[in-house]
């Protein structure tokens, strides 16, 4: 097959369905591994790139992670054919991109631009969450921020209405178990009352706030995991408004009143 054959090709896919387009897609590979059995790759002038496709290079360190990935699957080393088909699988990716590029289907198609954003977030937090979190720094964020890992607090409650309308647990409870039986008024108000107080709810309903419990955040060896978790992301929220300054300060935006 040669490169002329391409535009008949792409006609099949048009016509045939999944069993054309497997066919064309084995036979743009072929077209591919015929030109790279046959193209010398020249280190001069490419640096570490493997290949360069219209100024885009595609970076050694790109393919050798794509040689990892099918060798993972494969339980004999990889062949010559394997990696020359895995390269063919890379131009192809990176010709559909450019082509992508070139017909607009960044500006356009809102699945493409979601694809895109969501990748660059993506890059942005990995970027920021590389580096490994000293014990000392994460202590000290954790004083400054214990109360975000604070249990909630905890209410007794009893009902002085009659006839009573739930059966409320005998003890200190969470005030989220407390609002499965009392309702949001209920428990945010004893929240705000002081023990041995009677209050109200919205419905008309008396209870008496027998005690309250406020505990104390956890000792940082326990939620040490935790911690480092709501620190990154943390780091991970700091960068990506740091960089969306970056680049709206970098940009020429041009406003005008909706």
């Amino acid at each position: 097959m040669v490169v002329a054959d391409l535009p008949d090709m792409a006609g099949a896919m048009r016509k045939g369905g999944p069993a054309s387009i497997a066919l064309v897609s084995a036979s743009i590979s072929g077209v591919f591994l015929a030109l790279g059995a046959s193209l010398q790759i020249k280190p001069e002038g490419f640096g570490s790139a493997v290949v360069v496709i219209n100024d885009q290079p595609i970076e050694r360190a790109e393919y050798e992670r794509a040689l990892a990935a099918v060798a993972a699957d494969k339980r004999n080393p990889l062949s010559d054919e394997d990696r020359q088909r895995i390269l063919a699988r890379l131009i192809e990716e990176e010709l559909l991109i450019q082509r992508g590029v070139e017909i607009g289907l960044v500006d356009r198609d809102r699945n493409v631009r979601g694809a895109v954003v969501a990748a660059v977030i993506e890059h942005i937090l990995v970027a920021s969450q590389s580096d490994p979190v000293a014990e000392d720094d994460l202590r000290r964020w954790y004083d400054e921020n214990a109360d975000r890992f604070r249990p909630q607090p905890q209410v007794h409650l009893r009902e002085v209405s009659e006839p009573h309308g739930a059966n409320l647990p005998d003890g200190l409870v969470p005030a989220s178990t407390l609002r499965d039986y009392v309702g949001p008024n209920a428990v945010a108000r004893a929240l705000e009352s002081k023990s041995g107080s009677v209050f109200s709810d919205n419905a008309g309903r008396s209870y008496e706030v027998i005690a309250r419990a406020a505990p104390p955040p956890p000792p940082f060896e326990m939620i040490q995991t935790d911690i480092e978790a709501a620190f990154r992301r943390d780091a991970g929220d700091k960068a990506f408004r740091d960089y969306l300054d970056w680049l709206e300060n970098r940009a020429e935006i041009k406003r005008r009143d909706p």
